[in-house]
């Protein structure tokens, strides 16, 4: 695709969306900060992973070779220009928007700042809506892992989820929830 072809896309369709960036590996944190230089709001979850010793821990993203990216009208500079960029995830070759819905269930989990870490399987499942606590009005899908109860929330794009810890009693089906 021509840079000229993918302005033109980026004004007339994607401003207002978010978009999934791919970056180079464990570039997630520069990149994100050279496109806020840039004018454009970035979200970037990041979970702590203890490293052998237990003793440290790393901060690491939780959609490994990704930043998402929110393209607004008084953006500037070229997202594909910047340094550690691959490419905008899309269909075809055109970048394609996250629904608004996966990306405000994103950002929610990572601002309650409960504990929260890559869920890599991409498996279909009963879907659940919360509806208590500080992710009340999320919607995804419950799983067990190490006995605790995770609600995992997809991101279809990337075919990636995240996992967070939620409370057995904050969560209804989803059918249930919509028949209220």
């Amino acid at each position: 695709m021509r840079l000229a072809d993918l302005v033109t896309i980026m004004s007339e369709t994607l401003v207002g969306r978010w978009i999934a960036v791919q970056v180079r590996p464990k570039a997630e944190k520069m990149v994100s900060e050279l496109l806020l230089h840039k004018g454009y709001e970035t979200l970037l979850p990041l979970h702590n992973r203890s490293l052998h010793n237990r003793r440290h821990a790393v901060s690491e993203a939780v959609f490994p070779g990704y930043v998402f990216c929110h393209v607004g009208e008084h953006s500037s500079g070229l997202i594909v220009t910047t340094p550690g960029v691959l490419r905008l995830v899309g269909v075809a070759g055109k970048p394609e928007p996250i629904p608004a819905a996966e990306m405000q269930n994103i950002a929610r989990i990572v601002e309650t700042g409960l504990p929260l870490h890559p869920w890599l399987e991409f498996e279909a499942g009963d879907p659940v809506e919360v509806t208590d606590g500080p992710l009340r009005g999320c919607r995804g899908v419950i799983r067990t892992v190490r006995n605790e109860q995770c609600l995992v929330v997809s991101v279809n794009l990337l075919q990636r989820s995240v996992a967070v810890e939620v409370s057995r009693g904050w969560v209804v089906s989803a059918a249930t929830a919509s028949g209220r």
